[in-house]
């Protein structure tokens, strides 16, 4: 209600001033929430009411998107909430060739509606002397290469609106997006951008090419450079220097900072961008691949009725946007219905559930104006079978003319519902010497066996504090096929930390996913990872391709933990991958 209230006031305060109002920021991210798909869905249902109420005329954007977590997507757009935002908002900071697989994920979960990239770059990092924070010349340059071709690529991928993040001064922690000094004078890239609204004005896109060579690679599109009607070339060598025999010899030729050319038929690329400006039709003389076609816009309208689920925090998974629940005892999620409407309504509630799961919810929902009512739901799934790790229940309400609603929530049944054998025990990894120490800021760390254990004692240091000693894995030792996962026996013999196992592949990109369940002191459990559950280390991985752990390709794998404070010893023994 504070959320449909506030964008209620906002969008009423600022009609015909702020033409659109994103609810929340990276939501999907620990630091800004950590909202399942789920709760994301609620709170859009709710801020996009508000501000239909407050500004029938408002943008309700979506309330946007940091990270590309399938999980969390598709359990978003299991809750239908496209009838609930205009624009559909994600941010990013992907390499160039990540861009089509990123925002085909996207337009998958966009029901038609347009792609807004409000926050997008390929930011460098700044060097030297800390009070000015500025990057090297050389990272400079680089950066102003980057724009014309992030906007390129976004905008050929389906991208209405791209906001290139960032314009001021702005750091975080080595890292410089600011395209102006603190004074406001510009750095290079600031004349990329200008270069790139200029030119590309109203583009839409006409296809793509990669050429003959292999070299080059180009984007056409459709737009208004200088307030003209024209068609504009982006191009640029994607290895060495390569040659681009163009169609005819174009109208205006420019670089990547917007500086005229002599016009050309022929370009000589490098890695700063081009742009040829064509006064005719060059699409059918350019060997284009499509941009790729927006999904169909799914229909639905919006109810006055939100559901929402309430779980606690450290309850939830993130990287599979599901809630643990227990397999040995019976639960209860809060359920919550809000009218957001101005009559009073009735519902009948239905709940889909798997099948084995024994559920209780009220059958019928009745909600004042303003009201909020709790719908406890129970669930058990106490001798189930299953062949997933995550589950989905459903409660389908009927409002009758006043719409339905709907609330999807995930669960991740703990111990698991899939009966799993372990592999043999990889005997390898009782040799600490084996074991890689792996520590943050220089902190100390011993690795000593224990019988057929190894124990662990750390200090990290520095203010993003962890601890997690390496393993290569040796011939005989990866993941055999058809593996889910991993399991190994955990000892907390000191201090606090919830353990993680992280798993890197082949090409340098890796996966973390959480150890359940939890180690307690002077409690030795049997802790399990399992592949579906592991999210790609954004931030600190190299990027994958294909954006999911193939166990195939673990080469090493980590076991160990963030800590908030102090010290930790554990021990680790009988590492065993995991088989249906």
């Amino acid at each position: 209600r504070d959320v449909h209230r506030f964008h209620a006031e906002m969008a009423r305060r600022w009609r015909g001033q702020v033409a659109a109002f994103e609810p929340w920021n990276e939501a999907d991210i620990s630091v800004f929430g950590g909202h399942t798909g789920s709760e994301m869905a609620s709170l859009q249902k709710a801020a996009f009411l508000g501000l239909r109420s407050g500004n029938p005329e408002a943008v309700a954007c979506l309330n946007v998107w940091a990270m590309h977590n399938l999980a969390q997507l598709a359990d978003f757009h299991d809750n239908e909430a496209w009838a609930y935002f205009d624009t559909f908002n994600l941010h990013h900071y992907a390499r160039f060739e990540e861009y089509p697989g990123l925002y085909a994920d996207f337009r998958a979960v966009c029901a038609g509606r347009p792609l807004w990239v409000t926050e997008f770059a390929l930011p460098v990092k700044w060097a030297g002397d800390s009070r000015l924070q500025e990057p090297t010349l050389g990272d400079s340059r680089l950066l102003a290469e980057r724009v014309a071709k992030a906007f390129a690529c976004s905008l050929h991928e389906g991208a209405v609106a791209s906001f290139y993040f960032l314009l001021p001064h702005y750091v975080e922690g080595q890292t410089q997006f600011g395209l102006l000094r603190p004074d406001l004078t510009p750095r290079p890239g600031y004349a990329a951008l200008a270069a790139v609204g200029r030119l590309l004005a109203n583009a839409t896109p006409a296809g793509k090419f990669k050429g003959a060579d292999g070299g080059s690679e180009g984007y056409l599109f459709r737009a208004r450079p200088d307030g003209q009607e024209r068609q504009v070339l982006v191009a640029w060598a994607s290895g060495a220097n390569a040659a681009l025999p163009l169609p005819e010899v174009s109208e205006a030729l420019f670089d990547h900072l917007g500086r005229p050319r002599p016009a050309a038929n022929r370009l000589q690329l490098s890695s700063a961008p081009i742009f040829a400006v064509f006064q005719s039709d060059v699409s059918s003389r350019l060997p284009l691949e499509r941009p790729p076609a927006m999904p169909p816009r799914l229909a639905g309208a919006p109810c006055p009725v939100v559901l929402q689920a309430v779980w606690p925090e450290s309850k939830t998974v993130l990287a599979r946007s599901a809630y643990r629940w227990s397999s040995e005892t019976n639960e209860t999620l809060a359920v919550f219905a809000y009218n957001f409407g101005s009559l009073p309504v009735s519902g009948a509630l239905k709940v889909l559930a798997p099948p084995g799961w024994k559920v209780s919810l009220p059958a019928k929902a009745d909600l004042a104006p303003g009201a909020r009512a709790e719908l406890p739901l129970l669930l058990d799934c106490r001798g189930a079978s299953s062949t997933q790790r995550t589950e989905r229940v459903r409660i389908d309400a009927d409002f009758g003319a006043a719409g339905r609603a709907v609330l999807s929530v995930r669960l991740l049944p703990e111990p698991s519902l899939i009966k799993h054998r372990a592999a043999l025990e990889m005997a390898g990894a009782r040799d600490p010497a084996r074991w890689q120490p792996m520590i943050s800021g220089g902190g100390p760390l011993s690795l000593k066996a224990d019988g057929a254990a190894v124990v662990v004692e750390a200090k990290p240091a520095g203010a993003d504090r962890w601890v997690y000693p390496r393993l290569v894995l040796a011939a005989g030792e990866r993941p055999p096929s058809g593996a889910v996962g991993l399991v190994c026996s955990i000892e907390l013999l000191a201090g606090q930390a919830d353990f993680r196992a992280i798993f890197d592949e082949d090409n340098g990109s890796s996966y973390v996913v959480d150890l359940l369940p939890k180690a307690r002191a002077g409690q030795t459990v049997e802790a399990e990872a399992f592949f579906e559950n592991a999210a790609h280390g954004g931030g600190w991985s190299k990027p994958d391709t294909n954006h999911r752990l193939d166990a195939p390709q673990i080469a090493a794998l980590k076991i160990g933990c963030n800590l908030p404070a102090g010290p930790v010893k554990y021990r680790v023994s009988r590492l065993r991958w995991l088989t249906p």
